[in-house]
C-alpha cells in the first residue's frame, strides 16, 4: 500500500518535472533543411523503444544515416581558442537522442526566473536541469533511460543493474565512471562519519553496490525494492546516485589524510564540516556557496555566478544529450534567476520580466 501512495505521489508531481526538462528540446526558432528531422508532432516513421528518445545506434539505423553532430555558437568560439574540445570529443561515444517537439531549436537566449533566496522556492529550476539516471516521460508513468542508457533486474527485484554511457563527462571534462557511483555509495552514503545513520532509502534497504566495469554497476538489497525506479525517476529529492570522485576526494579523510588538519586551517571543525560544502544530498546547498561552484555536475547548466541579486546558470558544454538533427543540447545559453520577495512576483510577470515561474504561484496572489 505504501508502495503505491509513493508511486501517486510522484506521478502527480513529476509532471513539472518532465515538462521542464522538455523544454530544453522545444523549438524556439527554426533552422535550415529543418523540416527533414524527426519530432514527436512528425516522427518520419521513426520508431523509439521509449517515448521521444532513442538511442544513437538506433536512430542512425532507422535513418540509414550517420549523425553529425553541432554545437552551440558560444562554445564554437571557446573550441576555436582551444578552451573546449570539438562538440565530438565533449559528447559521450553513446548520446541520448532527443526529438523535439515541432520542431529543430535554435540556440541562445536567456531563460529568465525568480525565487525567494539561495534555496528558497528554487526546486523547479533544479528539477529541469537535474540529470536523473533514469526519469519519467511526459506521459507521467513510463520511466525511460537517461543518465543510465539502460538497467536490469533480477527476478526478485533485490539486484539491479545500470549501465552508463560510455565516454560521458563530467562538466569539467573528466570521464564520469561507475567509480564515482561507488564512491557516493562507499564513501558518503556508508560513511558513518559524515552519516552516522544510513540514510533513506538506502538504510532501510540494506543497499550496497558492486561495481562490474566503467559503465556497469550493480545495487544489491536485503528485501525486494520495487519502486526503485519511481523514486530515482521522480527526482528521489532532487538527488544522484553518484559523487564526482576526482574533485570531492581532496576532502576526504580515506583519501587524504591531512583532510581534517586541512578543513580546521580553513575554518572547519573537521573534515566532515569542509566536505558538506562541496557534497550535500539536497543539490541547491552546495551552490549556495561560492566554493560550492567549483563542484562539477552532470546538469544541463552550471551555475557560474552567484550575488545577493540573483544566479547565473549557463549551459554544460559537456551535457550528453542531442537532438534529431545533432545539435548538442541544451539550446537556451542561460539561466538568470532574481532573488526577490514573494509580494514582488505578481507584479515582475505581470511586467513582462519573469519568462517561467510556477513553484509557489498561487492564483490568489495575483491582484483581481
Amino acid at each position: 500500500m505504501k508502495m503505491k501512495k509513493r508511486e501517486k505521489f510522484f506521478a502527480k508531481n513529476v509532471v513539472f518535472v518532465t515538462c521542464m526538462i522538455f523544454i530544453l528540446s522545444l523549438s524556439i526558432g527554426s533552422v535550415a533543411m529543418a523540416a527533414q528531422w524527426s519530432t514527436v508532432a512528425d516522427p518520419k516513421g521513426i520508431k523509439t523503444d521509449y517515448p521521444q528518445q532513442l538511442e544513437l545506434d538506433k536512430y542512425e539505423k532507422e535513418t540509414g544515416k550517420k549523425l553529425k553532430f553541432h554545437e552551440n555558437p558560444m562554445f564554437a568560439e571557446k573550441v576555436k581558442k582551444g578552451e573546449l574540445p570539438a562538440v565530438e570529443k565533449r559528447l559521450p561515444e553513446e548520446p541520448l537522442v532527443v526529438m523535439p517537439y515541432d520542431e529543430i531549436g535554435k540556440y541562445g537566449g536567456k531563460l529568465r526566473g525568480i525565487c525567494i533566496a539561495y534555496e528558497s522556492g528554487t526546486s523547479e529550476v533544479l528539477a529541469w536541469r537535474h540529470a536523473n539516471i533514469v526519469r519519467f516521460s511526459d506521459d507521467v508513468s513510463t520511466i525511460v533511460p537517461n543518465v543510465a542508457k539502460a538497467w536490469k533486474w533480477n527476478d526478485n527485484y533485490t539486484e539491479i543493474t545500470f549501465t552508463l554511457r560510455k565516454g560521458h563527462r563530467w562538466s569539467d571534462g573528466t570521464p564520469f565512471t561507475t567509480d564515482d557511483v561507488v564512491f557516493y555509495m562507499n564513501d558518503i552514503i556508508l560513511n558513518k562519519e559524515i552519516h552516522k545513520a544510513t540514510p533513506q532509502p538506502w538504510g532501510p534497504m540494506g543497499a550496497s553496490v558492486e561495481k562490474i566495469d566503467e559503465v556497469t554497476v550493480k545495487f544489491k538489497f536485503k528485501k525486494p525494492f520495487t519502486g526503485l525506479l519511481y523514486y530515482l525517476g521522480g527526482g528521489g529529492s532532487y538527488f544522484d546516485l553518484w559523487a564526482p570522485k576526482h574533485f570531492l576526494k581532496q576532502y576526504h579523510i580515506k583519501y587524504n589524510p591531512k583532510a581534517n588538519e586541512e578543513a580546521k586551517k580553513n575554518g572547519y571543525d573537521n573534515w566532515v564540516q569542509q566536505f558538506g560544502v562541496y557534497w550535500n544530498k539536497w543539490k541547491d546547498a552546495v551552490i549556495a556557496s561560492p566554493d560550492g561552484l567549483k563542484v562539477p555536475t552532470l546538469e544541463s547548466h552550471l551555475m557560474t555566478k552567484i550575488s545577493t541579486q540573483r544566479r547565473v546558470f549557463v549551459a554544460n558544454p559537456y551535457f550528453f544529450k542531442i537532438d534529431t538533427a545533432g545539435n548538442q543540447l541544451p539550446y537556451i545559453d542561460t539561466h538568470h534567476e532574481r532573488f526577490l520577495e514573494k509580494q514582488l512576483w505578481p507584479l515582475e510577470i505581470m511586467n513582462g520580466n519573469v519568462d517561467q515561474k510556477s513553484q509557489n504561484m498561487p492564483l490568489d496572489i495575483y491582484p483581481t
